[in-house]
């Protein structure tokens, strides 16, 4: 392995936080601080650029009108297989010096919406010998065509304008001026001009393909998975879907986008779930930690029978909400249609009512916007209402719900059409005055003696 290729690998698997020229590191954190798209086009500038390309490009240095332009070329998107001449039309042909069309390449699949990015100095000689070629090799984006077929991607191409690279040369300095003829200057700068290009879409898009972040990184001499495990676990994103009642990991996502589109939910969820460690459904982990394999079996599905299985285990726990929803329901409800008894201290008299909202109602003759909420607090608080009215839940073998009671009860219900309505105390005086056998002058024993 040569020293470049040892310093590169050793700057891929470096922790050191500190190391300023580790571009690595610094792409690790920017994706890290700002997650999605949006956060990451707003914080893109081109300081950070140039400090990640500067790192490894020799006397890199883009200017501010070179990061605007490169920033806002707009790409040309193709469905995959091309069948008509629309793409050699954008690129050319394939040419033996190696030059031609610059800029970068970006593939979707379109069915996770994973993506990779990539740059060439000529991109019709990268792409129709390669990918859109016979020639896929073992990385992680040919792997993905290989196993989906090339018509589950769709193809970006993002052109390097031609003024872009005359201007720069025009104002050529540094490195490449003197000896270097007018061919190698534009190769250097078509190469600097795509891989910055690149550099801003991995940051933007963070590339689910991309195992390595940085812009132009060297293959280096090859090496097996066991040497490459810390850089690739640095940017892994797997994340587990694991069923708890079963103790089986159900499935394995290259990200939380991809099984958050998976299984029918936002993405901000997923994140939630895995922060707050919570059960989905009161029933699934998602986690991104290694698993014990002593604790779980693996019993993988596919996306369409996972989303299946998913949603049967939405099913039962919404069944499972809303009977807790219901039971409380029916709390409220029995506590609501409960007879009470209210006593107006003031004047002590007594009042029967069949349920909360009834007692609600009578009150409010008195006090406005009375709930049936309010008086439970009150009665089981053993408080008063607005300093008058005392309430208290009757059982039905408590001794004062009587018949003559429930008729009290009913003529209640009749307070608007003017009907009279008696107190408890006067109910059970007056029916202990007809039953009473010890009172002779009582008008009852006076009408009974008669008869």
């Amino acid at each position: 392995m040569s020293e470049n290729s040892k310093d590169f690998w050793r700057k891929v698997n470096s922790s050191d936080i500190s190391d300023k020229d580790n571009p690595f590191l610094l792409v690790n954190s920017f994706l890290k601080n700002y997650p999605n798209s949006d956060l990451a086009n707003k914080n893109l500038d081109l300081d950070m650029i140039n400090s990640i390309l500067k790192c490894h490009l020799t006397n890199f240095q883009l200017t501010p009108n070179e990061f605007n332009v490169l920033r806002n070329i707009k790409p040309l998107k193709f469905e995959l297989p091309v069948t008509d001449s629309s793409l050699v039309e954008l690129i050319g042909k394939y040419t033996r010096n190696g030059l031609g069309k610059a800029g970068v390449y970006k593939f979707t699949n379109k069915d996770s919406g994973f993506s990779y990015v990539g740059s060439s100095i000529s991109l019709a000689n990268r792409l129709f010998v390669g990918y859109l070629g016979s020639k896929l090799g073992n990385r992680v984006i040919d792997l993905a065509i290989k196993e989906s077929g090339l018509e589950r991607f769709y193809l970006e191409i993002y052109l390097i304008p031609d003024e872009l690279i005359n201007s720069a040369l025009t104002h050529f300095e540094g490195e490449y001026s003197g000896n270097s003829n007018t061919e190698e200057k534009v190769k250097r700068l078509m190469k600097n001009f795509s891989l910055t290009l690149e550099q801003i879409l991995i940051l933007l898009h963070n590339p689910e393909y991309n195992v390595l972040k940085v812009a132009g990184s060297p293959a280096g001499n090859p090496r097996s998975l066991d040497s490459m495990l810390p850089s690739l676990l640095k940017n892994s994103k797997v994340t587990y879907l694991i069923d708890n009642e079963t103790n089986k990991i159900i499935y394995k996502a290259e990200s939380r986008t991809e099984l958050a589109k998976v299984i029918d939910v936002y993405r901000g969820n997923i994140s939630t779930l895995i922060s707050k460690k919570e059960l989905f459904l009161g029933r699934l982990t998602v986690s991104e930690s290694p698993l014990d394999e002593s604790v779980y079996t693996t019993d993988l599905m596919n996306p369409d029978d996972l989303l299946d299985y998913v949603n049967e285990i939405r099913t039962i726990w919404k069944k499972e909400r809303m009977k807790n929803v219901d039971s409380t329901r029916s709390a409220l409800n029995l506590k609501l249609s409960n007879s009470v008894e209210l006593t107006n201290v003031k004047t002590n008299e007594v009042l029967i009512f069949p349920s909360l909202r009834d007692t609600a109602k009578y009150i409010q003759k008195f006090f406005d916007k009375v709930s049936p909420g309010t008086l439970s607090v009150i009665a089981r608080k053993k408080g008063l209402y607005k300093g008058t009215f005392k309430l208290r839940y009757l059982r039905e073998e408590d001794s004062l719900i009587s018949d003559s009671n429930k008729m009290t009860m009913k003529s209640q219900n009749n307070l608007s059409s003017g009907r009279r309505s008696y107190s408890t105390k006067n109910n059970k005086a007056y029916f202990e005055n007809v039953f009473s056998k010890k009172d002779a002058e009582s008008p009852f024993a006076i009408v009974s003696n008669f008869f």
